[in-house]
């Protein structure tokens, strides 16, 4: 039993310092990159979804390093602009960590990720949930 656990701790310790482990980073979740548009949420009292199938559009959004942002709607830029991320919804709770991104004169949306699709919620003041797949 002792052999099979140092056999087991040893296998981990060199896979996860091998060549192999470093050629596949973990992907961090950041904003940074080019974004699909694939539904839109709205809003909670008659609550509807929007498709790219529904309304025979498309849009993509673009988040640049240096905080500057387009959106391209139906293959034309729409907007473009300044983003800015920021952490606390809360004005009034110094430690309210709730993550936030302003795009352009939109209204803050919370923002998260689930795997690979960024979800930008302003469900909070009764608007819309867009959410975005990250482009391969």
């Amino acid at each position: 039993m002792l052999k099979n656990t140092v056999a087991i701790a040893l296998i981990l310790l060199f896979s996860a310092f091998s060549p192999a482990a470093k050629l596949c980073p973990k992907k961090k979740n950041t904003v940074i990159g080019k974004w699909t548009w694939v539904k839109t949420r709205c809003c909670y009292i008659y609550p509807k979804t929007k498709t790219p199938d529904s309304c025979q559009c498309s849009k993509s959004l673009e988040l640049y390093k240096n905080g500057k942002y387009t959106i391209i709607k139906d293959g034309d830029t729409a907007e473009s602009g300044v983003y800015t991320l920021k952490k606390g919804l809360d004005i009034m709770n110094p430690a309210d960590q709730t993550p936030l991104i302003n795009i352009g004169s939109s209204a803050p949306a919370i923002y998260r990720f689930d795997h690979d699709t960024l979800v930008l919620n302003r469900g909070y003041m009764d608007l819309e949930t867009e959410y975005y797949v990250r482009k391969k």
